[in-house]
């Protein structure tokens, strides 16, 4: 037996005694069965070992390819569903015409203000643009709700709208975009990429759209006749119908990731315009204005209001820089140019728009001298002037415009008499003439500060018996006879007394006296008469010149005023002694014009030979005279200081026809006959 050695563990199996190894003896083989079978056992298992272990490792190659295959199945599947179901939402898109779908899913609203950046007559307009854009994506897709969506296709437009919200926004880059109306190319628009936000289902207004600021290069073609026509034919029908091309559009999504690429992308621009006056008929006010002569040129200034033809509701803000501008005059079938102008940078605000304008008179040619005549004369008689605008960005592009009536209507010539007036019988007994001077003042508006000389004056004068009846006088004497032929019955004619002729005496027998036998000889040669001439005061005399002819002959009121009995219109222009004189400071340039008429036919008007015959009463009988009344027009012509004119393009001469005025003239009994 062996004893339990100290470094054996203790027994666990307490109370029972352990089998005792067999010991060994000489009979007992060197190698056991045990060991020999242990041996045969390891063996066994190595060999099987060796076989199993392939079979697990292909086992394992499987399993990985299986799940291998079965994951590229499902992404393929998945890739496919994916690009089935982006198909599906794209495929309505992908089948509409890039108009139909700009249309359909672009929402602009503006502009809300545009800043002119700069002008360059090369590169053309850069602007900046404010207004607000927004995409409807749902609508481009097709995945907005609707009541009439099924359970599948509600989810499928669930998906879409999930998917469009993941995207947020795309950008657009866009090739210079042409404009082109029905007439041909009228301009190329270029800026910068835009990012454009994506919306679902946005709601009914406008707040969904996302505030944006672009700057644009605007460059016009350089055809002013069709751009002319395009801007006449928008302003009158009030649309803007336009048709946009773009060469190339590249969208990009998910930060650049993905492209898409289209090409000849076009789409009609159909804009209608509020209700806007026309074009010569927006709403100007002078403000102020002020002319200045200076030894070589003209110097204008001033200030004006237009009502802003836009809406208020569309909150239009812009800013204009300082601006040249070309002013013409309309004369037949062409232009005269009078002006070159500028204003100073303005904001367009509401209701009207505010402008200061400087500038300077162009040389005046001989063939343009007529048309700035008949501007003046209008414009002194308080009626707007039509009048040409360019610019010399777009030359052959004018607009017409009205040039504003000063208000009050101004009162040129004032004062208005005729001194030492006499009148005499002519000749042939038949015609009576008038003789006389004619005085009066010139007084240009207010803000016309310029050196005049009137040179010639031709005055076309109705005479009235006592003073010029006014307005209110005329009206009540229209009503009088208008209520007299209504009320009153006509009376018979009663012939006018007149004088007997001798005729009409009876012939009474004269005794016969005796002749003298001597008849005293008269002198054949009679003294004239000493008659002096009035003393002019100091001035400036012109003489009279035959190379202007006299304005036509205006017709003579109907009905005739009250109280008017004879016409005076000489048969030429009279000179002129022109002295300037100092104004009140309200007024523009004063100066006093004296003309001498001699023996000009004075003519009684048409049924007016009672008054004319009462009013010569009053002279011969009345130890004062009698007292004449002169209204009518006149026509000057007058020399402007520093006015510009061509080079050998005449005098510079201006006429200015139709000044109204009225005066009084008193007749005595020494000066009639």
């Amino acid at each position: 037996m062996y004893a339990d050695t100290p470094d054996s563990p203790p027994r666990r199996d307490k109370g029972k005694a352990p089998a005792l190894p067999t010991l060994p003896t000489e009979h007992t083989p060197l190698l056991s069965d045990s060991v020999t079978s242990s041996r045969t056992r390891s063996i066994a298992d190595n060999d099987e070992e060796r076989l199993i272990a392939p079979t697990r490792q292909s086992s394992f190659r499987s399993i990985l390819l299986s799940v291998f295959c079965v994951s590229l199945s499902l992404c393929v599947l998945l890739f496919v569903l994916l690009a089935l179901l982006a198909y599906s939402y794209g495929s309505g898109a992908s089948r509409e015409a890039p108009d139909t779908l700009i249309r359909r899913s672009l929402v602009l609203r503006g502009p809300d203000r545009v800043d002119v950046l700069n002008i360059s007559y090369t590169d053309g307009i850069w602007l900046r643009v404010e207004g607000r854009v927004g995409v409807d994506a749902g609508a481009a897709l097709g995945v907005n709700p609707s009541l009439d969506d099924g359970v599948f296709k509600d989810i499928w437009k669930s998906v879409g709208r999930w998917g469009v919200e993941r995207v947020e926004n795309i950008t657009v880059n866009l090739s210079t975009v042409s404009i082109h109306s029905e007439h041909g190319h009228l301009a190329d628009i270029s800026f910068p990429p835009s990012t454009l936000p994506l919306t679902v289902n946005p709601p009914q207004d406008f707040s969904w759209l996302t505030p944006m600021s672009v700057p644009v290069l605007f460059k016009p073609t350089n055809d002013s006749k069709l751009l002319a026509r395009f801007i006449r034919d928008t302003w009158r029908d009030g649309v803007v119908n336009v048709r946009a091309v773009v060469d190339e559009a590249v969208v990009s999504v998910l930060h650049g990731r993905f492209h898409l690429t289209r090409e000849d992308v076009s789409s009609t621009v159909r804009i209608a315009l509020p209700p806007l006056p026309p074009l010569d008929q927006v709403p100007v006010t002078l403000l102020s204005f002020l002319i200045q002569s200076t030894p070589t040129n003209l110097i204008l200034s001033g200030n004006a209001t237009i009502e802003n033809p836009v809406p208020p509701h569309l909150n239009v803000r812009a800013t204009l820089p300082t601006l040249p501008f070309l002013v013409s005059l309309p004369a037949n079938d062409s232009s005269v140019p009078v002006a070159n102008v500028t204003t100073a940078p303005m904001t367009l605000s509401y209701p009207n728009i505010t402008m200061s304008i400087s500038g300077t008179v162009l040389p005046i040619r001989s063939t343009g001298q007529a048309a700035l005549s008949r501007f003046l004369s209008v414009y002194l008689q308080a009626e707007p002037n039509p009048i040409l605008i360019s610019s010399p960005f777009l030359p052959d592009l004018q607009f017409p415009a009205l040039f504003p009536a000063p208000i009050p209507k101004p009162q040129v010539l004032r004062n208005v008499t005729i001194r030492n007036m006499f009148l005499k019988y002519h000749p042939d007994g038949n015609t009576m003439l008038a003789s006389g001077t004619v005085y009066g003042r010139a007084v240009l508006p207010k803000g016309i500060q310029v050196g005049l000389d009137v040179k010639r004056l031709f005055p076309d004068v109705l005479v009235f018996d006592g003073e010029v009846p006014s307005e209110e006088e005329e009206e009540e004497e229209e009503e009088e006879e208008d209520s007299g032929e209504q009320g009153i019955p006509h009376l018979p004619h009663v012939p006018h007394p007149r004088l007997p002729h001798i005729s009409d005496l009876p012939r009474i027998p004269i005794p016969s006296l005796p002749l003298p036998t001597v008849i005293p000889s008269l002198p054949s040669i009679l003294p004239k008469p000493h008659v002096p001439l009035p003393v002019f005061p100091i001035g400036r005399k012109h003489r009279p010149s035959r190379a202007h002819s006299p304005p036509p002959k205006p017709s003579l009121p109907d009905p005739l005023p009250p109280r008017a009995f004879a016409h005076i219109r000489p048969e030429d222009w009279l000179p002129t002694i022109c002295t300037p004189v100092a104004g009140d400071g309200k007024e523009g340039t004063t100066v006093e014009v004296e003309a001498k008429i001699v023996d000009v036919p004075l003519e009684v008007l048409p049924g007016r030979d009672k008054e004319f015959r009462s009013f010569v009463g009053k002279v011969i009988f009345s130890n004062k005279g009698a007292l004449a009344g002169v209204q009518g027009t006149a026509a000057v012509g007058v020399h402007i200081l520093g006015l510009p004119v061509g080079e050998g393009e005449g005098s510079g001469e201006m006429e200015l026809v139709g000044l109204p005025f009225a005066g009084r003239v008193m007749v005595g009994k020494g000066s009639a006959f």
